[in-house]
């Protein structure tokens, strides 16, 4: 705990110096993969997003504010179809994890960041359904630096960063596994993909990614799909 708190006090501390600037060889990425190639089936979904510049002091990028990934036409999401943790935020940084139900469990990936002195880290990221909501818990070394709420609306969902001071994203990989319940017409699904596939044979999913500076980049990815038999 002691490594950690040395660690975000230091990055706050440089952060007073100002947020990070981009250089011209500042980039970013996205890559959002469906996890079924089947129209209308429950699926899951893999996005990877990255952030660099080589020019930048230390290599650190300009810090992200807001991602709005947008599914392809026909993409749904019913955050009923599995169990919701209803813990608050403050009972979410206290217990972490522990304070929501194991079924509510979406997924887990991982980030890796930088503070302004170009020291890096790397951490754990789970998960969790809420109505209308994925709560995202974030931890270091076991530890939760923190908590914050993504939101779930038609097929959009809008990605919030909460970060430490002065932090900037390099990676971010997430994946949500495919969620069900019930069986026949009365099956939920947390995400299902689009009931057509069409002629290109892909699944489009768009991104913008809005930093903190104001400035925002769009983005495309797209997963295959096949023709229905």
């Amino acid at each position: 705990m002691r490594t950690v708190s040395i660690l975000l006090a230091a990055g706050i501390a440089l952060a007073l110096a100002g947020a990070a600037l981009a250089s011209p060889k500042f980039s970013a990425t996205f890559h959002m993969a469906y996890l079924t190639e089947k129209p209308g089936a429950p699926t899951g979904q893999a996005p990877l997003m990255t952030w660099s510049d080589p020019g930048a002091p230390s290599d650190v990028p300009k810090p992200i504010k807001r991602i709005d990934m947008k599914f392809h036409p026909g993409t749904s999401f019913d955050t009923s179809a599995l169990t919701r943790c209803h813990a608050s935020d403050d009972e979410i940084k206290l217990k972490g994890g522990s304070a929501c139900p194991a079924s509510s469990r979406l997924g887990s990936g991982h980030t890796k960041a930088l503070f302004p002195s170009g020291s890096g880290f790397t951490t754990d990221v789970t998960l969790y359904n809420a109505r209308g909501e994925i709560i995202v818990v974030v931890t270091l070394q076991g530890n939760v630096i923190t908590e914050f709420r993504d939101l779930v609306k038609g097929r959009t969902i809008s990605i919030r960063p909460v970060l430490p001071g002065g932090v900037s994203l390099t990676r971010l990989s997430l994946r949500i596994g495919r969620h069900s319940r019930g069986h026949g017409a009365k099956q939920r699904t947390y995400m299902r993909a689009p009931a057509s596939c069409p002629k290109s044979r892909r699944w489009t999913t768009r991104a913008k990614f809005i930093y903190l500076d104001g400035s925002t980049e769009s983005f495309r990815s797209s997963t295959r799909c096949r023709a229905a038999a």
